[in-house]
């Protein structure tokens, strides 16, 4: 299922009214107007953009003769470095982990897991990458390594990937 995150730009002004709201509600976005408790200031809502979250189908296979595979919709991430998925996913199909290192996740704190190589296949192509030993509950993701690995980008004017003519060697 695809989910959109809600990206806001905001002008701020001078106002009679004071204040910094800590939170801001769907029903305040929708008016278009803030008011800050502790500040001369007003927020507006210039505009509103829609951020689309894109999901793409992804097989991996443990690197060598495994003829198991785990394929699943993968949360396209350019954030994230390399791919994650659930561990018991990764371990039923036969890919050990080789190493261990710090991650940093989204809300800034850091989370050592473990790591193993895979085949990576996707769109067409195929590359080959480290995936992290995500939780079991957690969402796949396709980190940015494989993604230029396999020479695609993601074209943020319509948030589609795209194919590269040719992978840079420079």
């Amino acid at each position: 299922m695809e989910h959109d995150a809600l990206r806001v730009e905001l002008a701020i002004a001078p106002t009679e009214a004071g204040g910094i709201s800590p939170a801001i509600s769907s029903r305040q976005l929708a008016i278009g107007e803030l008011q800050c408790s502790n500040l001369p200031m007003k927020l507006t809502v210039k505009r509103k953009i829609n951020m689309g979250l894109t999901r793409i189908d992804v097989t991996l296979k443990s690197r060598g003769s495994s003829k198991r595979t785990y394929r699943d919709q993968f949360l396209v991430d350019t954030g994230a470095t390399d791919s994650m998925a659930p561990a018991s996913k990764l371990r039923a199909i036969g890919i050990k982990p080789v190493g261990e290192r710090a991650y940093e996740l989204a809300d800034g704190t850091r989370q050592n897991y473990q790591f193993g190589l895979a085949d990576i296949a996707f769109l067409n192509e195929i590359t080959a990458g480290r995936v992290i030993f995500g939780p079991d509950n957690v969402e796949p993701i396709l980190g940015v390594t494989a993604l230029e690995s396999a020479g695609i980008t993601v074209d943020p004017a319509n948030q589609t990937l795209r194919r590269l003519p040719a992978i840079p060697l420079k």
